[in-house]
């Protein structure tokens, strides 16, 4: 794909925005935060396969809509705390926008999904995705990308330790309370490793937090319908959604890193040696698939079936890290999401 021209970050916000060079049409899904939602939707829908359940339509617009939520109110954080203005295509446009998305587009899209929660889905599942909801709390608490790294430092693992004690309040099954507390201890333990002398390092990356939660979320509504809950409850498909969305996430960070883009909580940054270990994780991941795949006994209809999934995403992730050197950072992010996107929905189709 052509790369697309960025703008110098010097320029002040009138001189930005006047710049900012034209959006082609395959970047707008990225723009507009769209492909977060369709990967959240299709790897729910190859879980659901996987397990044999049926998925309401609500339980699939709302894991749509809250995906969309949260990735909207993280660049929407972004953009509000950029000096200069940004100047890259997906942060300008909800910079220039941010009256509108925050003040039209966020409490509506938020008022959807609370009226879905409350009125057409299952109370039991309704406060999964509280406790979720809440994990993502505390997760933007613990990631924000501001530039004074002193005055965030530890309040992820304040809001931590708040969101670990009202997660054992909420009224869940007691697997599904010790799983999600589980993740909160994981993420609390984080926040606190966080040191503003060290800009990250040392510390949990981001993208290793922010793909468990994807995960998660992912899998909260197959886990309910499947009768399936506790720390081992569907373990291998959230390994497999984690192996899978790390991977993206982490490669990501690493064409970025390779670009001159530096992110103080992002993988490159915070392990430095992940660059190069990253085709060779790939590999391992790949060979991990391929076992879970060829001794699932009951292959494809349960673990076999979603592990080939998973490894025909992991080979299109390697595919595109071979070509990073001919891309932009946005084309890789851009293929780096169709990776995920196209082995999901050959699989469902």
């Amino acid at each position: 794909m052509r790369a697309v021209p960025e703008p110098n970050d010097s320029r002040d916000e009138d001189e930005t925005q006047d710049h900012l060079p034209r959006i082609p049409w395959w970047l707008w899904p990225h723009v507009l935060s769209l492909e977060a939602p369709v990967v959240a939707v299709l790897w729910q829908a190859v879980m659901a396969r996987t397990h044999r359940v049926a998925m309401l339509p609500a339980t699939v617009a709302g894991l749509a809509l809250a995906t969309w939520l949260a990735y909207v109110i993280d660049r929407l954080f972004d953009g509000a705390n950029a000096a200069p203005p940004p100047s890259d295509a997906r942060h300008a446009f909800y910079h220039r926008h941010r009256r509108v998305i925050a003040g039209v587009c966020v409490p509506a899209a938020a008022a959807a999904a609370a009226w879905m929660a409350l009125w057409q889905i299952p109370q039991g599942l309704m406060w999964h995705g509280v406790a979720i909801a809440l994990l993502v709390f505390m997760y933007v608490a613990s990631y924000p990308a501001r530039t004074n790294h002193r005055q965030v430092a530890g309040a992820g693992g304040v809001v931590g330790f708040i969101v670990f004690a009202t997660i054992f309040l909420l009224p869940m099954p007691p697997g599904t309370r010790l799983q999600m507390g589980t993740v909160g201890v994981f993420m609390m333990i984080a926040g606190f490793s966080r040191r503003p002398e060290t800009a990250g390092r040392g510390s949990l990356p981001k993208e290793l937090a922010g793909s468990l939660l994807f995960a998660l979320g992912c899998s909260a509504s197959v886990q309910f319908y499947s009768m399936s809950e506790g720390v081992g409850a569907m373990s291998l498909d959230i390994g497999l959604l984690w192996v899978v969305f790390g991977m993206n996430m982490c490669g990501i960070s690493c064409a970025e890193a390779g670009a001159g883009i530096r992110d103080p909580d992002s993988a490159a940054s915070t392990w430095p040696l992940l660059p190069k270990l990253y085709p060779w994780l790939l590999v391992a991941c790949i060979a991990g698939c391929a076992s879970v795949m060829l001794k699932a006994g009951d292959f494809p209809a349960k673990a076999g079936w979603s592990a080939a999934v998973a490894g025909a995403a992991l080979l299109l992730l390697a595919l595109v890290w071979a070509a990073r050197a001919k891309l932009s950072p946005l084309s890789y992010r851009v293929l780096a999401d169709l990776a995920l996107v196209l082995p999901a929905a050959a699989a469902l189709a």
